[in-house]
C-alpha cells in the first residue's frame, strides 16, 4: 500500500471517477484515488485488482430486504459471503472497481451505503445490540443512532477533506454497555434524571477513546447532556478534532487521543465548552421523536434467569431475544437468505449485530422460540456457544487485509476447535472468557480488552525479526473496561493454543472460589503469570524461539542470511506431512511434499482468499478448496482462471534440510 500524503489529498479533494473506474478498471486507478475510494468504503485487499467492500449498518440493526440485497451483492460480485465486523457492518471480499458502482446502486435502493465506512471519516454509528428490550435501558436509543449516522452522512462532503483521522461514536443503554464509550472518540450513554416534579433523559458524554497500537481509555467530558445538545456536542469536539488534530502525522498521531494527551484533560475541556456554546446558539429544531423519545417504564416481572444458552427474557412480557452465533462472522450468501427469511418469520423482520460477530433476532413470542432454533439450526447457526469461550472473535487477518501480518482467523479457528474438543464451553469456570484475535496491532478485534487477547506484529527475538503475536491478559470489557497486560511477544502461531491452554490450567488450580479471569490475573500479577507459563512450556519442551522466518541473521547453516532464504527444518520433520503453512518473506507460504519434490506458492488464493495449503495436490496443480481453481506449481499460472496466477517460492533440500527461496 502506497505512503499517502493526506494534506495534500484532502486539499485537492476527494472525489472519485467511478464511472471511469468502471470502464477501464483497476489499473486506471491513480495511486491517490486509493486513499479516496476508502472514504467511499471501498478499501485495498491482500489481492491485487480486487478490493473489500465495507457496508455502514447504523447501529447494527440491518432489514430483511438489506441483508437479502447484500446475499445477491456478495453472490454476484464478491465471493459469495459477508463477513460481520466488530462495529456491526458488513463487508463484502475480492469485489472488482468495475462492479462499484453497481454494488452503490444497489444499496441505495434499500437504504444503505458504504459511505464513510473507511478511512479518515466518521465511521459506522454502534449501538448496544440490545437497545429497546433490555430491562435497565431508559429510553430508546435508535432515533438517536439515525440521527447522527444521517447528520455525518449528510456532512461528509464538509467533514472528510477536514479530519485528521477518523471519528468512532457510540451509543449506551446502560451500564452493562458502557464500556463502548470508553473506546470510542465519543461515547453517549443513556441516562436517567430524576427531578422534584418529573424525570429528566439525556446522556453522559464520554470522549477521546481508542484501542489500537497506542490504547487511550475514554474520559467523562460531562455527566448530563440533554437531547437538544447532543448534536452540539458532537460538533464542537469535531471542530477541535479538525482544527487541531495532527494533519501532517495523521497515522501516527491523528487519533483524538492524541490531541487530549497533547493538551491535558482540563484545556481540551476549556476548549471544548467554548465551541460547544457556540453550537447550541446554532442549534435548530429537532424532531419530536428525538426531545420526546420512547421511555420505557422500570420493568418488574422480567425474569432475571436465562432461558437459556443464547436465549433471554426481553423487558416486554412474552417476548425473548435469541443471539446465534457466527462463528468467525462468516456468512454465506445462502445463510444470509434464510437468515432474512426466518426473521420475517419468527421476529420482527430485522437482525441486531452484536460486538462480538453474531446477530439476535428480537421479539421472538416464547411458543416459537423452539422452532426457530431448530430452523436456524439447519441454517448453520444456533444460540449455543454464542456467548461461550468457542465464540472467539477475529478480525480476517491475512485471508484479504492488506495491513494484517497473521492469520487472525487461522489462529481462531484452531482455539474454536480445541475449546471444543476439551469442551470448555461446559466447564463452569472457563466457559465465559474472551478470547480475541487481531491480525495487526490495529485491534479491530479488541485484543487489549479480552480476557486473552492475541495482536500480529512484527518482533525482533533474540536478534532475529518475524512475525507473530503479542499475548495479552486480563482485559475486562463488561460495563467497566481495563486493559490487559502484554506478557509475551513474537509468539508463532504454533505455540498460540499451548499458550491459552496453560494459562487456563494455572487458572484452574490457583484461582479462589468464584474469581474472575481478569481478577486473578490482577491477584497473581503478570510477572508471576509468565514465570509458571515459561515453567510449562518448557516441560512440555516448546520453545518461544524459532528459526528465523522473515529476515535476520541465519543460524542452522553458519552463513550470512541476505533474506533471500530460510530454513523449514530437516525432511526428517516432514514425514506424514503432505503440506504445511509458514510465514515468510512478509508472506503467507504453502509448502508441499509431492513426488516430484518439495513445492511452494503463496498460501492465499487470489480469488478469494482459500488456504491453497488446505488444497488437494494432483502432480504439479493444486486445487483451492474454496471454489476450485487450479494452478501449476512450477509456473503459478492458473489453469481454470488464466491471467490469475500466483507467486511461485523456491523449495530446496540440502544436507538432509528444506531451504525455502524467495
Amino acid at each position: 500500500m502506497p505512503a499517502f500524503d493526506f494534506p495534500k489529498i484532502k486539499a485537492e479533494g476527494l472525489q472519485v471517477d467511478f464511472v471511469k473506474y468502471a470502464k477501464e478498471g483497476f489499473e486506471a486507478i491513480k495511486p491517490d484515488d486509493h486513499y479516496r475510494l476508502k472514504t467511499y468504503g471501498v478499501c485495498a485487499q491482500r489481492h491485487e485488482g480486487y478490493f473489500m467492500i465495507r457496508i455502514r449498518i447504523p447501529g447494527g440493526v440491518i432489514g430483511a430486504d438489506q441483508i437479502e440485497r447484500i446475499a445477491s451483492l456478495a453472490e454476484r460480485f464478491g465471493h459469495g459471503s459477508a463477513h460481520l465486523t466488530t462495529r456491526g457492518n458488513l463487508e463484502l471480499h475480492s469485489v472488482r472497481i468495475n462492479d462499484f458502482l453497481s454494488i452503490r446502486e444497489e444499496l441505495a435502493g434499500v437504504g444503505i451505503t458504504t459511505r464513510s465506512a473507511c478511512g479518515h471519516t466518521f465511521r459506522n454509528i454502534l449501538c448496544c445490540h440490545r437497545n429497546g428490550v433490555c430491562p435497565k435501558q431508559p429510553f430508546d436509543l435508535y432515533p438517536w443512532v439515525q440521527k447522527i449516522h444521517h447528520h455525518v452522512f449528510e456532512r461528509a462532503d464538509h467533514y472528510n477533506p477536514r479530519m485528521p483521522n477518523r471519528m468512532n461514536v457510540s451509543f449506551s443503554g446502560c451500564s452493562n454497555c458502557a464500556a463502548d464509550a470508553a473506546i470510542n472518540d465519543i461515547g453517549f450513554v443513556a441516562k436517567k434524571r430524576d427531578g422534584v416534579q418529573r424525570s429528566v433523559y439525556g446522556f453522559e458524554l464520554w470522549v477521546a477513546g481508542s484501542l489500537g497500537k497506542s490504547p487511550h481509555l475514554g474520559e467523562k467530558l460531562k455527566d448530563f447532556i440533554t437531547f437538544e445538545e447532543v448534536v452540539p456536542a458532537l460538533e464542537a469536539i469535531t471542530e477541535l478534532h479538525c482544527c487541531y488534530g495532527d494533519q501532517q502525522n495523521a497515522v501516527v498521531k491523528g487519533r483524538l487521543k492524541f490531541l487530549v494527551a497533547k493538551w491535558g484533560f482540563e484545556k481540551f475541556r476549556e476548549e471544548f465548552e467554548k465551541r460547544f456554546l457556540e453550537f447550541k446558539a446554532r442549534q435548530s429544531a429537532l424532531p419530536s421523536d428525538l426531545v420526546q423519545p420512547i421511555v420505557f417504564e422500570e420493568p418488574t416481572d422480567v425474569d432475571a434467569l436465562s432461558p437459556g444458552e443464547g436465549i433471554y427474557n426481553q423487558r416486554q412480557a412474552g417476548f425473548l431475544r435469541i443471539q446465534f452465533w457466527v462463528p468467525l462472522g462468516e456468512m454465506s450468501s445462502r445463510q444470509m437468505r434464510q437468515v432474512a427469511g426466518l426473521s420475517q418469520k419468527f421476529a420482527d423482520g430485522k437482525s441486531y449485530h452484536t460486538t462480538r460477530q453474531n446477530f439476535e433476532f428480537h421479539w421472538v413470542k416464547k411458543e416459537n422460540v423452539n422452532s426457530l432454533i431448530e430452523a436456524m439450526g439447519q441454517v448453520g447457526f444456533s444460540p449455543r456457544h454464542s456467548e461461550s469461550i468457542l465464540n472467539v472473535v477475529a478480525c480476517p487477518g491475512t485471508s484479504f487485509c492488506s495491513l494484517a501480518v497473521t492469520s487472525a482467523q487461522g489462529a481462531a479457528q484452531v482455539l474454536m476447535k480445541e475449546f471444543g474438543s476439551l469442551a470448555l464451553d461446559r466447564d463452569p469456570d472457563l466457559k465465559d472468557l474472551k478470547i480475541n484475535v487481531s491480525g495487526c496491532p490495529n485491534s479491530c478485534a479488541k485484543h487489549q480488552v479480552a480476557d486473552i487477547g492475541f495482536s500480529g506484529g512484527l518482533t525482533e527475538l533474540n536478534g532475529v525479526r518475524r512475525f507473530g503475536y503479542q499475548l495479552y491478559i486480563g482485559g475486562r470489557f463488561n460495563g467497566s473496561v481495563n486493559e490487559g497486560i502484554q506478557i509475551k511477544k513474537g509468539l508463532p502461531d504454533d505455540l498460540v493454543f499451548p499458550c491459552v491452554e496453560i494459562l487456563l490450567q494455572i487458572f484452574k488450580k490457583k484461582k479462589l472460589e468464584g474469581e474472575k479471569f481478569a481478577d486473578f490475573v490482577d491477584r497473581l500479577g503478570a510477572e508471576s503469570l509468565v514465570s509458571l507459563l515459561d515453567e510449562q512450556l518448557m516441560i512440555s519442551k516448546r520453545s518461544l524461539v524459532l528459526p528465523p522466518v522473515l529476515m535476520g541473521p541465519r543460524a542452522s547453516d553458519g552463513k550470512s542470511n541476505d533474506g533471500t532464504q530460510q530454513s523449514l527444518g530437516s525432511v526428517a520433520e516432514w514425514s506424514g506431512s503432505a503440506s504445511k503453512i509458514v510465514h515468510a518473506f512478509g508472506d503467507e507460504v504453502a509448502i508441499f511434499k509431492t513426488p516430484q519434490g518439495f513445492r511452494a506458492c503463496q498460501n492465499l488464493c487470489p480469488h478469494a482468499g482459500g488456504a491453497l495449503g488446505e488444497g488437494t495436490i494432483d502432480g504439479e496443480t493444486v486445487t483451492c478448496p474454496l471454489h476450485g481453481w487450479q494452478f501449476d506449481l512450477q509456473s503459478g499460472a492458473c489453469r481454470t482462471e488464466p491471467g490469475n496466477g500466483i507467486k511461485i517460492y523456491k523449495a530446496e533440500v540440502r544436507k538432509g534440510e528444506v531451504f525455502l527461496r524467495s
